[in-house]
């Protein structure tokens, strides 16, 4: 088989392992602001609600009023909440689903299909990478990096020939037997991987707390603001006095710029409404 094929067919495995495995850590998942929950208390329908966790990490229910939600797993949100109805209601049973869920989010920029993906479960590098549709014939595999909170971890996905997981003729990661998968870094909430084009980047990703992180098309003179308004604007969480442009230098290494769009927005400062350059990846927090 020859190395090409052998990496569809790892990237196929992995997709099937994400399919089949993508609720199964749905306990470690930490619920945060714009979650939707379903809170259900068995025998009482009158007490069940669909809740929204607001932007201070609270949920409200009838009765007991509000709740803190934010940071806590689903089963330990539904332990406080029987502690709270306890005095109400005669040994209640809660049950806290995650309908939507927006604090566990990865994204994708370069050449791969570009975007968000929220998640319900952990996944590593390579099943991002096959939920992504794969990479364009002009990725530069080598090349790829996570950028996680202003640093940038190397990820080799070229494919590789040998024992172990490698798909491929080539270097490529990780040793061990199996599928391979598993010795593919594991992504955390936030996480942007990027896959380089071999002839450099061509395109702005405008991530985090924007209401429809993408990736655009670069044109000269875009700016951020230019950026910003095309994904859509902030959403309720959006910390806009503290965006920043990730952007590589001529060594690759990684440097950040400040901007203060709320600033901007306010005052109609454009004078610090930063010129992006090809491959610039906009971060707007929460």
């Amino acid at each position: 088989m020859s190395g090409g094929a052998r990496f569809v067919g790892l990237l196929f495995g992995a997709f099937a392992v994400l399919s089949a495995g993508a609720v199964s850590g749905g306990q470690a998942y930490l619920i945060g602001g714009g979650d939707s929950l379903q809170i259900n208390v068995w025998k009482n329908p009158e007490l069940s609600q669909t809740v929204t966790v607001r932007p201070d990490g609270m949920i409200s229910l009838p009765l007991i009023r509000d709740i803190p939600a934010s940071g806590k797993t689903v089963m330990d949100l539904g332990k406080l909440i029987e502690t709270k109805f306890s005095a109400l209601v005669n040994a209640p049973n809660v049950t806290v689903t995650v309908v939507t869920a927006t604090n566990f989010r990865v994204y994708t920029h370069g050449a791969v299909t570009n975007g968000m993906f929220p998640l319900s479960a952990p996944i590593n590098v390579l099943q991002l990478l096959a939920r992504a549709g794969g990479p364009t014939a002009d990725a530069d595999l080598a090349g790829a990096y996570i950028l996680r909170g202003g640093m940038r971890i190397p990820v080799d996905l070229q494919p590789r020939s040998g024992p172990g997981p490698g798909p491929g003729p080539g270097p490529g990661p990780g040793t061990g037997t199996g599928t391979g998968t598993e010795t593919y870094p594991e992504l955390v909430p936030e996480d942007i991987l990027v896959v380089p084009f071999r002839d450099d980047t061509r395109r702005v990703l405008v991530a985090g707390e924007v209401r429809t992180p993408s990736s655009l098309p670069f044109r000269q003179g875009m700016t951020v603001l230019d950026a910003y308004v095309a994904a859509g604007g902030g959403t309720e969480f959006a910390d806009l006095a503290s965006v920043r442009v990730v952007r590589l230098d001529t060594n690759r290494s990684l440097g950040e710029i400040e901007v203060n769009l709320a600033r901007m927005l306010k005052k109609g400062d454009l004078g610090k409404n930063l010129t992006l350059l090809p491959g610039d990846i906009v971060i707007v927090p929460r």
